[in-house]
């Protein structure tokens, strides 16, 4: 099976002098690149429109009554054939990401999938708040992880049951015991019900 190759473009976020530099850019990537035998639209349709563009950049620093808006249309315009000839690209390419990459042209990266388990939670924790009815628990995030399963012990660190769920790496634990030792150890909680193992076991006295 091919891979669909996705190229990324980006070219909202470039002001006029960086466009005009990457469509240059990508003119010279593919200028006898044997990858791409028959660009479409043609780099010489191409390299005609980069010039209009470059003209009417230098007309909108002087002031040219209308040369922001044709700059504009001109852009535009580029942006189009540039989408085309990345499509271009992306068929010629035929899957290979590396050959697309000669191309000058960028791929968009594509989300990796969540690992089944998720990795345990690290650096368990329970610190004082300055109630001796609470503890608040700590804990390093977990990549992928959508939420966080919390269980408690309140005999030893051997019998636990689940106590409550989470969406972030702080916690207060309310309505404890004064002077009772309490037991906690968190499951990350990935995509698609994607679960990891408990990490370290924290305990702490309430006081």
């Amino acid at each position: 099976m091919t891979k669909r190759l996705i190229p990324r473009l980006g070219l909202s976020k470039l002001n006029s002098l960086a466009f005009a530099q990457f469509v240059a850019y990508i003119i010279t990537a593919l200028t006898g690149n044997a990858a791409f035998p028959a660009p479409s639209p043609t780099l010489v349709a191409l390299q005609a429109k980069l010039t209009e563009l470059k003209n009417a950049i230098t007309d909108v620093s002087a002031r040219v009554a209308g040369a922001i808006e044709l700059r504009n249309q001109i852009r535009n315009e580029l942006v189009i054939m540039l989408t085309e000839l990345a499509n271009y690209c992306v068929v010629a390419a035929a899957g290979d990401a590396a050959v697309f990459k000669t191309s000058g042209f960028e791929l968009r990266r594509t989300p990796q999938p969540a690992p089944d388990p998720l990795d345990p939670v690290k650096n368990t924790r329970l610190v004082l708040t300055g109630d001796e009815t609470e503890l608040r628990l700590l804990f390093d995030p977990v990549r992928y992880a959508k939420s966080y399963e919390i269980y408690m012990s309140l005999d030893d660190d051997q019998h636990f049951t689940f106590y409550s769920t989470t969406s972030g790496q702080r916690f207060l634990l309310r309505n404890l015991l004064p002077g009772k030792r309490y037991f906690v150890k968190v499951k990350p909680v990935g995509p698609k019900g994607i679960k990891g193992g408990f990490g370290e076991i924290a305990s702490r006295i309430a006081a």
